[in-house]
């Protein structure tokens, strides 16, 4: 179980992982395609919106 105590913080780990890699993940519509420097800069907002909704949380 690589570190995790039971399969249920396990099962909790990657749903929560899975969720997190979907918004992060960059999005492509119609076969548009999105230039890295695209990419990046939509991933560093989405973090730091992520960051700012954990720092509101905490």
């Amino acid at each position: 179980m690589r570190g995790f105590g039971t399969v249920e913080a396990a099962a909790r780990f990657c749903c929560a992982f899975d969720e997190l890699h979907n918004y992060l993940r960059p999005r492509r519509t119609m076969g548009e395609v999105v230039s890295l420097r695209e990419q990046r800069q939509a991933f560093l907002q989405r973090l730091a919106a992520l960051q700012i909704a954990i720092q509101a949380a905490s």
